[in-house]
């Protein structure tokens, strides 16, 4: 199974990060990363991600950018 999803810094809330994860074909979803200890929180799941592939894959780039000391205006993760 082949991945390319887009990762998209949409807004600071606090100590927490919001960012918005699209796959090539439209669809959408959003979650939470914690500047402060890196915790994730699945706000809004895409459509038909029923395992969390996408989420768990987005989630895993911008969480290996925080352990480097940043949170990126914009990221991809394709396997």
């Amino acid at each position: 199974m082949a991945f390319y999803i887009k990762i998209i810094k949409i807004k600071i809330i606090d100590e927490k990060v919001r960012y918005s994860f699209e796959a090539d074909n439209g669809r959408k979803g959003e979650f939470d990363i914690s500047s402060r200890d890196g915790s994730v929180e699945l706000i809004s799941a895409m459509d038909g991600d029923v395992k969390e592939h996408y989420f768990k894959r987005a989630a895993a780039k911008i969480y290996k950018e925080w352990k480097k000391g940043v949170l990126p205006e914009l990221s991809e993760w394709a396997s």
